[in-house]
């Protein structure tokens, strides 16, 4: 299913240093804020914070005017080296099935079910290694995980 976005969106990538959830949708709606985006998984691993869950829980229940969409960074068996910045490939490092299956794990409970969308980011570590072979793997893992 496609998810068209428009109009003014904001990016949370720690929402402990959001305000209070009514606060923040105060602030949202002066803003004119349309939709948000919630870093929740980085890789295989989650990303987020105590207070993530309880704010987009907080926003779906209301503001169901406001998208509200997920956001997993993704690495895909590639390492950078943060001494000689580097990439290399590590098959001991999760895989992007793997990573593909672990937001559909996650994506399948509250509140992350409810979210109307999920933004990707791929840089450097997927342009590194075969990223059509990575991006593929990737995108069938995932609707074999989630085929709706």
């Amino acid at each position: 299913m496609a998810l068209t976005l428009s109009g003014k969106g904001i990016y949370l990538w720690i929402a402990d240093r959001a305000l209070p959830p009514a606060v923040c949708l105060s602030k949202l709606r002066e803003a004119s804020i349309t939709h948000v985006i919630f870093k929740i998984a980085d890789g295989t691993r989650p990303f987020g914070t105590p207070n993530t869950p309880s704010l987009i829980s907080y926003l779906n229940n209301h503001a169901p005017d406001i998208q509200l969409l997920g956001y997993q960074y993704l690495y895909g068996t590639v390492y950078r080296d943060k001494t000689t910045g580097k990439y290399t490939q590590n098959l001991s490092l999760p895989s992007p099935a793997a990573e593909a299956r672990y937001i559909a794990g996650l994506l399948t409970r509250e509140p992350y079910n409810r979210l109307a969308g999920l933004v990707l980011d791929a840089e450097m570590e997927y342009e590194h290694f075969s990223p059509v072979t990575r991006a593929t793997s990737y995108f069938a893992a995932l609707h074999s995980a989630l085929p709706s």
